[in-house]
């Protein structure tokens, strides 16, 4: 007994140690979204703001964990990609407006059934419904070919469709909850050339999800994404057609799976320098 509990001292001592001498570790399901200071973001699907280029950003790829407890990818059934997702989400505020960049390297872009498209399925938690935890708010962007959807998103050189509980049709009401813009290095929906890739740029209005970073002490967004990933379908080659998608920190918006805490606050910009820390509590 005592053997036991002297290890347990030692052991708490090493870790007291360790956070003295190098700082509590860094939570890998947090990040900022520094606010713009005022500049503009023009929703085009391009980043070339400068305050993109100052954005806090994380890398997700096929195969390689983004970050515990909750990133992740799973295989949708056919073959292992050979071209395997590699994608770069930036995030901003402006107003109380979050601004999401998603910048993804892709030789094959094009639509399909679901789980066999390119696109971003999201969650924003809806802080502003009373229920707890907050359910999730979706936010469905790709290319979904089904007729529940959009089939025109298969067309060749076409561009992504809205779906979800954030609105499809672009009309005022859900112009005011969110929009984005897309532009394709290379041509949707054939695979005749190779494609470099796609760029995507979202703003998701905070207030009607209960959210303001616009006070003093800012807020903390709760956030999800999957990236969906098709490969080869264009048409299609067996054996090596490949559909699957690649999780940060939650796979889907039901309530209990994790979220990342996106911080933002107005004193945290893009001229700030570095930003605040953020640790394990």
């Amino acid at each position: 007994m005592k053997t036991k509990f002297f290890t347990m001292l030692l052991g708490s001592l090493i870790m007291a140690f360790a956070i003295a001498a190098f700082g509590q570790p860094q939570r890998a399901d947090v990040i900022w979204a520094r606010s713009t200071a005022g500049a503009a973001i023009t929703l085009d699907g391009k980043l070339d703001e400068s305050a993109w280029s100052n954005a806090d950003s994380v890398r997700l790829q096929y195969g390689q964990n983004a970050g515990d407890p909750g990133s992740g990818w799973r295989n949708e059934g056919a073959a292992e990609p050979s071209d395997p997702l590699d994608a770069t989400l930036k995030f901003l505020v402006a107003g109380n407006e979050l601004y999401l960049g998603v910048a993804v390297k892709d030789s094959s872009v094009g639509a399909g059934l679901f789980n066999r498209f390119d696109g971003v399925l999201m969650n924003i938690r809806n802080k502003a419904n009373p229920a707890r935890p907050a359910p999730p708010f979706e936010y469905f962007y790709g290319w979904v070919s089904e007729p529940w959807a959009d089939p025109n998103t298969a067309n060749i050189g076409a561009l992504p469709s809205f779906f979800g509980a954030a609105g499809g049709p672009r009309n005022p009401d859900n112009l005011q909850i969110w929009d984005a813009a897309t532009t394709v290095q290379g041509i949707t929906n054939s695979d005749t050339l190779a494609d470099a890739g796609y760029t995507m740029e979202f703003r998701m209005n905070l207030t009607p999800r209960g959210y303001n970073v616009t006070q003093t002490q800012g807020d903390l967004v709760s956030f999800n994404i999957s990236i969906y990933d098709t490969d080869w379908q264009w048409p299609v080659i067996p054996g090596k057609l490949s559909g699957n998608r690649t999780w940060f920190q939650g796979p889907f918006s039901a309530p209990l799976s994790n979220s990342v805490r996106i911080h933002a606050r107005p004193d945290v910009t893009v001229n700030s320098g570095d930003v605040p820390e953020l640790v394990r509590s």
